[in-house]
């Protein structure tokens, strides 16, 4: 049958549409949500040298790789490198081979035929002097029974308790190429087939069909997957056994005919991964096998080089690859971006919207982009001028419009055609939103704009109640109320007035770009730059970068179904649990746990955009679209896994005065030792920069520090005593290793503060208490004696006072009473005999005057009465004058006015202090002369009495000096003066008395 050609034209293009079409609709299916990438490092990363060809995980979580320049330890941030140039027991630099023993410790081989062990820290090599075979170390392997033995082209060895053993022949698996499985089975490829020989030594063969490449191959590998079947390839193809049939994939997709592809693991969803290269054919990369399909991972994804040495799963599921020009790891991206690569139209994007058909749009600073069906199209609408709009708002409304705000101006596209909004040239539109009245409020850089009917009915500005002209966003809560955020607070419209909340009401920022309502009507408010607010019952809680999120910016906010806040940043997208923060508001946690997800995790730029709504979607299928400064970053919060696996928490160094020191088994601090320092490392290769540390020091401090993500410690003082320092770690999910790391510290005390030298300070404490107690109580007791001599003086002062007294009543007025008797008797009896009584009347009234004489005589000794008649001035000089009239010394004085300055009772003191001076003159000086000096100064009275008699030494003590003056020193001490005496043998006295007035 012959077709016309126009029906051939027409049915090849109809078989074409339908063909892709098909297409179209099977890769959408197919694509992937989670994509892949490599973190490549290299020298520039601290590599020493850029081959790495072994790699290994020790129990305390580090992954351990080889170089031709030394073995390698890494910690997720920090390359260590170990060679002969730096570890005593090295032997050479050039490593190859690796592996790990069940108790933690490395055993290393390289290519010049050494063999070196790592255990407990220390290095130890070997060699043919020590019994390794001298042959060239190609393996390293287990038996059938466990047992590691070395391979070498001169014969294989056991390595057993650092010595070596030959295997014997009925022992050697070596009969091909053989693989001890994890099952315990051990394989055996040879040129006819594989031997499978079971843990009771059966052994079963499986034979290679004829079709098969079954000629010996070198670069054959066998891997057995979790259900038992066993992998393995050559240059014709990948095999697996199966059910006890071998079956074969002869081409994989995206693999060049020709390329052995060698299985090295299982990953966690089943896939199969292979590496590709042979040492003289570089291959694709590392290819993955799922679903019956192969896919190839190469230098287009990230991959350092396509000659792939090794790869390895470490224990949180990261997949490493092992170059020639450097190590990778290989990433998930959950994180799906779209650019111009992809036919965005531009890069900058701002508001995004899915509209009710699905369609998703994507607002630009040039022109407008629709996503459908997994493609772009690029909408082609400029404004009256030509030029493209810089989109800056989107809304659909409820007749299917979008309205669109641009830089300057604000459209409807309704039939797709652009319409503009009259009154808003030259006005910016940020934010549009709809209420449940049917009302449209655009917000704007000028102002608030209320439409109905497509018609402006209001407008607000500051003068009606905004915190500000410039409205970011707009958004109805569920009970009808309508919020605008601005860039100077946040506004509620409550029946047509406008409460406003600050920083004044409690609001951590003005800068308002978001509100999320969660289902228990909880209002989340996000900021620019001050965090996050929660408003309820109408007070605000605030967190920031200091309660644990990642960034103060909070342009977008999502919540998934696991109640974890997805939030958009200038630093990028960031999670945290809501249930975190309800604590943390709560007090019941001291801080919150971020998850940061950035380049790592798929994003082209991590600065997200926002403050032009909406600033982000959570689209139909549940996907979460935040826009960039890079394009769109799409992400799916079911596909971002949970690293439930706590970091290994190690100290690596520990320095003193700057200086490394041992410390495995504890440190300890010289008395004079300062400056510690302890670096610390919290091992994860999942966001290793995210994770976070708490220390405290066990016996010191009760409550623990937290220092973030910094990974040493600095202590300039230390007191004496014992502490073990701890310190733990989170990942970045925030799982916490509780146990973490110790170290034993002790701090020796200086001289001072130990044992016998407070023992000693004691004993010279109590000497000296003890010897200040003697001297105190010598004190006491001399005081006491001279008290008690000062009240015996005093009491036979009294006494003699008295009986002087006595004396002279009895001598001189006894006396003169007695006569006074007899004269009267006289007169009594001359009267009586008739006889003249004139002579005995004189008698009686002369001695009569004499007893009044003496009677006053004794009563002015006892109490200077003129004090109150004559003054204190004049008493003195009276006193003066009548001693000077019966005695052989000459008294002069020279006297100021000091009457009326002290009171009566100090006048008397002081009389008696001269009268008691000028006595002591006259009884003990044998002096010719005296003198008596009172001067008044302006606030002191100066009295000063000199003679020029014997004189005496003035610095006898008190018990030898006589009453009088002690007597003189008492008064003075009474009236707070000051008493002196200057006195030398032969050269006569002066005392001298200061008071003060």
């Amino acid at each position: 049958m012959i077709f016309p050609q126009n029906s051939i034209i027409k049915f090849a293009q109809l078989f074409a549409a339908i063909f892709f079409c098909t297409f179209n609709i099977w890769a959408a299916n197919v694509v992937e949500t989670v994509q892949y990438r490599f973190e490549s490092f290299t020298t520039d990363n601290g590599l020493p040298q850029n081959g790495v060809r072994g790699i290994a995980q020790t129990p305390n979580g580090y992954l351990w790789f080889t170089t031709f320049d030394g073995l390698v330890r890494f910690d997720g941030l920090k390359f260590s490198v170990f060679d002969k140039n730096n570890s005593q027991g090295i032997s050479s630099n050039r490593f190859s081979l690796l592996r790990v023993e069940n108790d933690g410790s490395l055993i290393a081989g390289t290519e010049e035929n050494w063999l070196t062990t790592y255990r407990d820290g220390v290095f130890k090599s070997f060699n043919s002097a020590d019994g390794l075979p001298t042959g060239i170390i190609q393996d390293f392997a287990k038996n059938r029974f466990g047992e590691f033995y070395i391979a070498t082209t001169a014969g294989n060895s056991y390595f057993r308790n650092e010595s070596f053993a030959p295997v014997p022949d009925d022992e050697n698996p070596n009969r091909g190429r053989f693989y001890l499985a994890p099952s315990g089975n051990l394989w055996l490829y040879k040129e006819t087939g594989l031997s499978q020989i079971s843990t009771d030594g059966s052994e079963t063969f499986y034979p290679l069909k004829t079709e098969f490449y079954n000629n010996y191959f070198s670069g054959i590998k066998l891997f057995e997957d979790s259900s038992g079947n066993l992998w393995f390839g050559d240059l014709n193809g990948v095999y697996y056994l199966k059910n006890g049939e071998i079956k074969k994939y002869i081409t994989a997709d995206g693999v060049p005919n020709r390329m052995s592809l060698r299985p090295f693991l299982e990953d966690g969803d089943g896939s199969i991964w292979f590496a590709s290269a042979l040492p003289w054919i570089e291959g694709v990369g590392v290819v993955r096998f799922k679903d019956g399909k192969f896919k190839a991972f190469g230098k287009q994804n990230g991959l350092s080089s396509n000659f792939v040495a090794n790869l390895f799963k470490d224990r949180e599921g990261t997949i490493w690859v092992t170059t020639d020009k450097g190590l990778n790891s290989l990433q998930k991206q959950f994180v799906k971006s779209y650019s111009t690569a992809e036919g965005l139209i531009s890069n900058e994007v701002y508001p995004l919207l899915q509209t009710r058909n699905g369609d998703i749009y994507i607002g630009t600073m040039q022109g407008l982009s629709k996503f459908r069906n997994g493609s772009f199209e690029n909408l082609p609408h400029r404004n009256e001028k030509g030029d493209k709009i810089s989109v800056t708002s989107l809304y659909e409304d409820r007749l299917g419009r979008l309205w669109i705000g641009v830089v300057g101006d604000l459209y409807i596209l309704e039939n797709g055609r652009l319409k503009s909004v009259s009154g808003f040239n030259k006005i910016t539109v940020w934010a549009i939103n709809n209420d449940r009245e049917g009302n449209i409020w655009v917000g704007s850089e000028k102002g608030l704009f209320k439409f109905h009917d497509d018609e402006i009915i209001a407008k607000y500005s500051t003068a009606n109640g905004l915190p500000s002209d410039d409205v970011k966003m707009i958004y109805e809560d569920s009970s009808g109320a309508i919020w605008f955020g601005t860039y100077g607070g946040l506004a509620r419209l409550d029946n047509g007035e406008f409460k406003t909340f600050t920083t004044v009401e409690g609001l951590t920022s003005n800068s308002v770009r978001t509100i999320y309502e969660d289902s228990e009507r909880t209002l989340w408010i996000g900021t620019y730059d001050g965090g996050l607010s929660r408003f309820r019952d109408g007070k605000f809680f605030n967190f920031t970068m200091e309660s644990g999120l990642f960034s103060n910016g909070v342009f977008q906010i999502f919540e998934d179904d696991n109640r974890n806040f997805w939030i958009s940043s200038n630093k990028g997208i960031y999670r945290v649990s809501k249930t975190q923060l309800e604590d943390f508001a709560d007090g019941k946690i001291a801080k919150i746990n971020s998850i940061a997800y950035g380049k790592q995790d798929g994003m082209l730029n991590t600065e997200c955009n926002g403050g032009r709504q909406p600033a982000g979607i959570k689209s139909a299928d549940g996907k979460f679209w935040f826009p960039t400064q890079d394009g769109v970053a799409v992400l799916n919060p079911n596909d971002v896994s949970f690293n439930s696996n706590p970091p290994s928490v190690q100290i690596e160094n520990v320095l003193i005065e700057r200086e490394n020191v041992e410390f495995h088994d504890g440190i300890t601090l010289r008395a004079n030792d300062n400056n510690l320092e302890i670096r610390h490392t919290g091992i994860t290769f999942i966001k290793p920069e995210q994770v976070k540390f708490r220390y405290r020091i066990e016996g010191l401090d009760e409550n623990w520090t937290d220092v973030s993500t910094l990974r040493e410690v600095y202590f300039p003082f230390l007191p004496a005593g014992e502490y073990t320092f701890r310190v733990i770690a989170a990942n970045s999910d925030g799982v916490w290793n509780e146990q973490g790391a110790t170290l034993a510290i002790k701090v020796l005390p200086q001289f001072w503060q130990t044992w016998w030298f407070l023992f000693l300070t004691i004993f010279l404490i109590c000497c000296v208490a003890y010897f200040a107690y003697r001297r105190r109580i010598g004190a006491l007791q001399k005081a006491n004696f001279a008290k008690e001599t000062f009240a015996r003086q005093l009491i036979d002062s009294q006494e003699n006072e008295r009986r002087r007294i006595a004396a002279e009543l009895h001598d001189s007025l006894g006396q003169s009473l007695i006569l006074i008797k007899n004269w009267a008797l006289l007169g009594l009896r001359a009267e009586q005999k008739q006889t003249s009584a004139k002579g005995n009347l004189v008698e009686i009234s002369e001695t009569a005057s004499d007893a009044i004489k003496e009677v006053r005589e004794i009563a002015y000794n006892l109490g200077p009465f003129q004090l109150e008649r004559l003054g204190l001035k004049n008493t003195i000089i009276e006193m003066i004058q009548k001693v000077g009239d019966s005695s052989t010394i000459k008294f002069t004085s020279e006297i100021d006015e000091i009457d009326g300055i002290f009171a009566k009772d100090s006048e008397v003191n002081i009389f008696r202090i001269v009268q008691e001076a000028i006595n002591n003159i006259v009884k003990h000086s044998a002096a010719n002369a005296a003198n008596l000096r009172i001067e008044k100064e302006v606030s002191q009275i100066i009295l000063t009495i000199s003679d020029d008699g014997k004189g005496f030494f003035a610095e006898t003590s008190d018990k030898n000096r006589g009453f009088g003056l002690l007597g003189m020193n008492e008064r003075v001490n009474l009236l707070k003066g000051e008493f002196s005496i200057k006195s030398e043998a032969g050269s006569g006295t002066i005392v001298r008395v200061v008071l003060s007035f």
